[in-house]
């Protein structure tokens, strides 16, 4: 895992002033740190964080960082590129001296206000690392779609991102497949419980594991998305479709 500690500093965008000083008030533990006075003593300390290490692992560089004093905390985004070419952010707060990134969401900033700084690097999306092209060639070495297209020809492949939030980066994936006793299908892949696959670090490996479901019957839920495909990609020899 890289640490930011290691890293030569990257750009630094200031957005507003220094916040005012605050009188020190006594802490149980853990012990915590007053809030950084600057925009880049926020940025130094969130890079410093191994939260936010494990948050953006993995990546092939940092770009950019941006910090903005909120109210009574600093809201801190920086902008990295994956290993697959694909630019996406991780966020965090620093409230009361304390860093909250990775799994403490509750802190974190607002989604309107990571889109906004989102928009001014030109991103379309916001936390995953992947494109459909690439996370249609991890889904594929997951056990059970590995297992389910032994036998079968890909005909053709969409893979839709459902949620890009900074806690979960789901896809959902349709193949149009061609059978050895010649019939087509529709192969419908998503994560359990009606969820989408989950993207993300799996015992060393990125991408989704095994936490992918293979549905040969359309489930109601996805029946709308399955027929706007078939429709638009001409997928209409289809054995399975309801």
């Amino acid at each position: 895992m890289l640490v930011f500690g290691a890293c030569a500093p990257a750009p630094v965008s200031e957005e507003t002033p220094t916040p005012a000083s605050q009188e020190t008030v006594p802490t149980h533990e853990p012990t915590v740190t007053p809030n950084p006075p600057t925009a880049q003593e926020a940025i130094a300390m969130v890079r410093a964080s191994p939260d936010m290490s494990e948050a953006v692992a993995p990546f092939k560089r940092e770009l950019d960082w941006k910090a903005e004093w909120v109210e009574d905390r600093w809201w801190v985004i920086g902008l990295f590129e994956s290993p697959w070419g694909v630019k996406f952010v991780s966020d965090a707060t620093i409230w009361d001296g304390r860093i909250y990134a990775y799994i403490d969401y509750g802190q974190r900033p607002e989604r309107e206000w990571v889109e906004g700084k989102a928009r001014e690097w030109g991103l379309q999306h916001l936390y995953t690392r992947l494109m459909p092209d690439e996370a249609l060639a991890r889904v594929k070495e997951s056990g059970d779609v590995r297992y389910a297209l032994r036998d079968a020809t890909v005909v053709d492949e969409v893979a839709e991102l459902v949620e890009d939030s900074a806690i979960s980066q789901a896809w959902r994936f349709a193949f149009y497949v061609l059978r050895v006793n010649g019939d087509y299908a529709v192969l419908v892949v998503e994560g359990y419980g009606g969820k989408g696959a989950e993207e993300g670090n799996y015992v060393g490996d990125y991408g989704f594991g095994n936490a992918t479901k293979v549905y040969e019957e359309i489930p109601l839920h996805l029946l709308d998305w399955v027929r706007a495909i078939v429709k638009t990609h001409s997928w209409d020899k289809a054995v399975n479709l309801p």
